[in-house]
């Protein structure tokens, strides 16, 4: 009697862990992430360490430089706040997951010379270039790599849409802002 309760003891223990299997497996073995530093990886460039923003689309080139300690987007003075969110959306960029490893789909997602937005950051006379292509199938998802490297990585970030600005969209509003006063002091 002792050694069939030991016999059926051992079978419910493996029936219960083969039922919790893929649970156990999924906490224990949770599949390779991503590099924590990719190719893609943004957080190096902040405002402070950034003198020139280069976002070049098909036809139109936008130019964000720091000069005597403001920015500038194409020689005018740009609105340091929009700024500041735009460096900060980069600091918050992550990694979805890599996509690619294949060069020859650069074109699939848009990250080919031809069909992306160039954004290129420069810091004295080393440049970093990115290749940002087509938005992915999530809210604030794209495509993107970085120059030289085949690597395409679906990335999460709020910036996409800034890089589809005008050069007006960067600068400070001033009806705006003269609105906004206009309401605080009737608020008063």
């Amino acid at each position: 009697m002792n050694k069939n309760i030991k016999i059926l003891f051992i079978v419910l223990v493996v029936l219960v862990v083969a039922a919790f299997f893929p649970a156990i497996k999924k906490t224990i073995f949770k599949g390779k992430p991503v590099q924590r530093t990719t190719s893609v990886d943004l957080k190096n460039f902040t405002k402070e360490s950034v003198q020139k923003v280069e976002i070049k689309q098909k036809e139109t080139t936008q130019t964000l430089q720091l000069s005597n300690g403001e920015w500038q987007i194409n020689g005018e003075k740009a609105s340091q706040n929009k700024v500041a969110f735009f460096f900060g959306d980069i600091a918050n960029t992550k990694i979805v997951k890599l996509a690619s490893k294949n060069q020859d789909n650069h074109k699939k997602f848009d990250v080919d010379k031809d069909e992306s937005i160039v954004l290129t950051f420069t810091n004295g006379n080393k440049n970093a270039v990115f290749y940002v292509g087509k938005q992915g199938s999530q809210a604030d998802t794209f495509y993107m790599r970085k120059q030289g490297i085949a690597n395409v990585y679906l990335v999460r970030s709020a910036i996409y849409e800034q890089l589809a600005q005008n050069a007006s969209d960067w600068k400070e509003q001033k009806e705006e802002e003269e609105d906004e006063s206009a309401k605080l002091e009737l608020e008063k």
